[in-house]
């Protein structure tokens, strides 16, 4: 009884440490993605800026006012 309750308790120590490196790894990976979210945002926002101030059609664009 003692040595089947105790390969019990090894087992169900393995599986929660196995449970613990999974919500590691979808940690980590949800850390990547918003990551790269945040990083795409960045520069989208930065060619928006760059084509606004660039193209001289728009009311904020620098070739417009340098004459």
């Amino acid at each position: 009884m003692g040595r089947r309750r105790l390969e019990l308790e090894l087992e169900l120590e393995l599986e929660l440490e196995l449970v613990l490196v999974l919500v590691l790894v979808l940690e980590l990976v949800l850390v990547l993605v918003l990551v790269l979210v945040l990083v795409l945002v960045l520069v989208l926002v930065l060619v928006l800026v760059l084509v606004l101030v660039l193209v001289p059609g728009s009311a904020f664009s620098i070739a417009a006012t340098s004459s």
